[in-house]
């Protein structure tokens, strides 16, 4: 599972220590079904904006027949931005992703 959240600052960041556990728990264990890719805007962790370039770059290094399903949590825009990438996925190569691969937190 490989799990991608966008939190502006650690306050409001809802289940953070639970997640950064997950995490902390499989690299201890060398454990490879879990990945946590986390933004804090506060904090300047996690890069730049995800925007539309950063789903293409971070989507490239996937094998589109090894996605099941990608959960997204983060601010609306963040939100919106995943929605839109995956829509424009959808018309211009219908067989990239099936239907129900992308779902909004």
């Amino acid at each position: 599972m490989i799990f991608y959240v966008s939190y502006r600052d650690r306050k409001e960041a809802v289940g953070i220590h639970l997640l950064e556990a997950l995490q902390a728990f499989c690299e201890k264990n060398k454990l490879k079904n879990f990945e946590l890719n986390m933004r804090i805007s506060s904090e300047n962790k996690g890069g730049a904006r995800w925007d539309g370039a950063w789903i293409d770059q971070q989507l490239a290094s996937y094998n589109s027949e090894n996605v099941k399903k990608i959960w997204v949590c983060g601010p609306p825009v963040m939100s919106e931005t995943f929605e839109m990438k995956f829509r424009e996925y959808s018309q211009s190569n219908p067989g990239r992703f099936g239907t129900g691969v992308l779902e909004i937190l």
